[in-house]
């Protein structure tokens, strides 16, 4: 949704977010230093999913190549990302964001089928 004006959006955003999630699957999932918790998600094909992502701490990514999905996440924020689920597979994704010693273990699995 494109706004026509300058004024604040939050409102009209909860709006179409509560409305998205009437009709879809909400899957939460948290980020930390240096972990994707749960890091295997399992979803149906054709399924309107949407993957709800809490960062409690550092700086983040949730990216998954496969999907065509890159979201920046900053400490303390949560964000909402639509999985694609027109195609079964398995997709990997993880974090893009080198953030430290653990970052090769930001890594996890979303399962369409």
């Amino acid at each position: 949704m494109q706004s026509s004006s300058a004024m604040d959006d939050s409102s009209s955003a909860d709006t179409d977010s509560s409305a998205a999630e009437a009709d879809a699957n909400i899957v939460t999932m948290n980020a930390t230093n240096w972990e994707f918790a749960p890091n295997a998600v399992v979803v149906q094909q054709g399924e309107k999913t949407i993957l709800r992502i809490t960062n409690t701490e550092g700086a983040h990514s949730f990216q998954s190549n496969d999907l065509g999905i890159n979201v920046p996440l900053a400490a303390g924020e949560t964000k909402d990302i639509e999985i694609p689920t027109d195609k079964a597979g398995t997709f990997s994704f993880r974090c893009g964001v080198p953030c430290g010693a653990g970052h090769k273990d930001m890594v996890g699995t979303i399962v369409v089928g």
